[in-house]
């Protein structure tokens, strides 16, 4: 092994480094997640992802740069095939958003069906 921790010069790993104990595990991530839940409960992150949506529909740049991130890979395959203006880009970004609302709506009322066919 080498001298340094069982590294080599460049930091990688020398021949017989068993290697470390790993990342641990996440259970600081795991309170800092609690804490956000307690703060900002499932109904509240509701209105603000639908704010977003509004917003973002209305032509907030913002809005739709943090929505994007959640929905749409980095690259999107078909517009990596060939160059396509931004403002097509955005209204297809739009048009997903938009159809993610109406089946997010659809489950909605299914799950309200539902619930009243329990209930009778």
């Amino acid at each position: 092994m080498s001298g340094n921790n069982g590294r080599h010069g460049d930091g990688t790993f020398a021949k017989g480094n068993p290697g470390g104990p790993g990342r641990p595990r996440r259970e600081r991530e795991r309170e800092y997640l609690a804490v956000l839940s307690e703060a900002v409960p499932l109904e509240k992150w509701r209105a603000i992802v639908e704010r977003a949506v509004v917003d973002a529909t209305a032509g907030d740049a913002r809005s739709r740069d943090w929505i994007s991130k959640y929905l749409v890979p980095e690259v999107l395959p078909e517009l990596e095939q060939e160059e396509v203006p931004r403002e097509q880009q955005i209204e297809s970004i739009l048009a997903r958003l938009s159809r993610l609302r109406l089946l997010k709506e659809s489950k909605a009322q299914r799950q309200d069906q539902e619930q009243n066919d329990d209930d009778e």
